[in-house]
């Protein structure tokens, strides 16, 4: 598919308030003006190879919009531009200049979905460039928190709420087997929202279908817990819901 209309038709609103969006529509419109006046008072005279001229115009918002906003600017603003430049082409030219122009339209349509398809994969390979920043930034930040005290426990809150922030996660959750010292287990719960009720029955869950199968839990497609394992077997389970 070379477009997914449902992000593009949600992200309109936006669009509507960007400058760039208007921009590009004020560029299509000035440059279909400047096309009819052109050809309506004959200012290119006979020559045909000038009569291409116009048309090509309308590379530059098209280039534009794909640079600005992907498959999603650069595709709709040559089927657009390639729309109103129509009535002029059988308007105003016949025989081979006709053909001429309505090629030139097809490989404007095609340059548009060759080149924002470049824009979206260099985009696509930005943004995991910058994931993989983000994660390998929140991994050095945990190792510091949990370097720098003895009292690693006292510490779990403030790293589960980094993990809450870094991941946009909905909840996360540390459940520790007990000690000798201890009664019971110790189970810490971060929430993104204070209206949201702590998972510490589901962290109590999920934590016994750890312990027995020694490898990660699901519920949903939103919910995990993964065991964590030391020398002496298992510590303890950390979950998380997206």
């Amino acid at each position: 598919r070379l477009l997914n209309l449902t992000g593009p038709v949600r992200r309109l609103p936006q669009r509507f308030r960007d400058w760039r969006f208007w921009a590009v529509q004020a560029l299509v419109l000035i440059i279909t003006a400047l096309h009819w006046e052109l050809e309506a008072t004959e200012a290119l005279g006979e020559h045909e190879a000038l009569s291409f001229v116009p048309v090509s115009f309308y590379f530059i918002p098209i280039v534009y919009a794909g640079l600005n906003f992907g498959m999603e600017g650069a595709l709709p603003t040559a089927l657009w531009s390639a729309t109103l430049a129509m009535p002029n082409v059988f308007v105003w030219h016949s025989g081979l200049q006709r053909l001429g122009e309505l090629v030139q339209l097809a490989i404007m349509v095609s340059v548009a979905i060759l080149g924002a398809r470049r824009v979206d994969e260099e985009t696509r390979q930005r943004l995991r460039a910058e994931g993989t920043s983000a994660r390998l930034q929140l991994l050095n930040e945990v190792g510091e928190i949990l370097s720098h005290t003895l009292e690693v426990e006292q510490q779990m809150p403030r790293l589960l709420r980094r993990l809450l922030s870094g991941l946009s996660l909905e909840s996360v959750w540390l459940h520790l087997e007990p000690d000798s010292n201890s009664g019971g287990p110790l189970i810490i719960t971060e929430v993104s929202d204070p209206r949201l009720r702590p998972p510490t029955e589901l962290a109590h869950d999920l934590h016994r279908s750890v312990a027995l199968e020694q490898t990660r839990a699901t519920v949903d497609s939103r919910t995990v817990a993964v065991p964590l394992l030391g020398e002496t077997g298992l510590l303890g389970s950390l979950g998380a819901t997206a």
